[in-house]
């Protein structure tokens, strides 16, 4: 399966790296690419996989992605409909598959990523080490499903990996994250 990985470049989003870190046939785009490009990439790929910062109006890109601040937005919806299973991991993500009717075997509502996020969330007392312990617990949980998996048996996977492995979500940012997972 030829898979298209749209994560533009953000320090804060770098532990996303592990979700599609060993994944086999995929091109990698960070930023510095015109939107033209883009859909010519989608089109030629049979998933596509957008992590990084976002709202509901898509997957956010500001200054990496020539003429626009999203690197995926409503633009590109047509495109992400044609018989794809993508995957779309940012904030909000939820209200953006759902606004455009985008079938997706995994996507997110709200993550904290971030101690800031948590704290926004209603988290005041999560630490730094609770916040990366859930980003990576999550990025390599997600890898070993998309290595071991179709991508319609993904999200199902992880839900029963879920259920069978709560002991290891040891606190609240990787319950409140864990809650957020959805599928169409």
């Amino acid at each position: 399966m030829k898979t298209l990985v749209i994560h533009p470049e953000d320090p804060t989003t770098d532990f996303l790296k592990g979700v599609y870190e060993g994944l086999e046939d995929i091109t990698v785009i960070h930023g510095l690419t015109a939107n033209k490009s883009i859909r010519k990439l989608i089109k030629s790929h049979d998933r596509v996989i957008a992590l990084g910062h976002g709202t509901p109006n898509g997957l956010l890109g500001v200054g990496m992605f020539y003429g626009t601040n999203y690197a995926l937005d409503h633009g590109h919806t047509k495109l992400l409909r044609e018989g794809k299973d993508n995957i779309y991991i940012w904030c909000n993500a939820d209200q953006f598959v759902q606004r455009y009717g985008l079938p997706s075997p995994l996507y997110t509502g709200m993550f904290i990523s971030e101690v800031g996020e948590a704290l926004m969330m209603g988290h005041e007392y999560t630490s730094p080490q609770e916040v990366s312990e859930s980003n990576a617990v999550y990025a390599s949980i997600i890898n070993e499903e998309l290595k071991k998996n179709t991508p319609d048996q993904t999200q199902q996977s992880v839900l029963n990996f879920m259920m069978k492995k709560s002991d290891i979500f040891k606190n609240d940012v990787m319950c409140y994250n864990w809650e957020r997972l959805y599928s169409t």
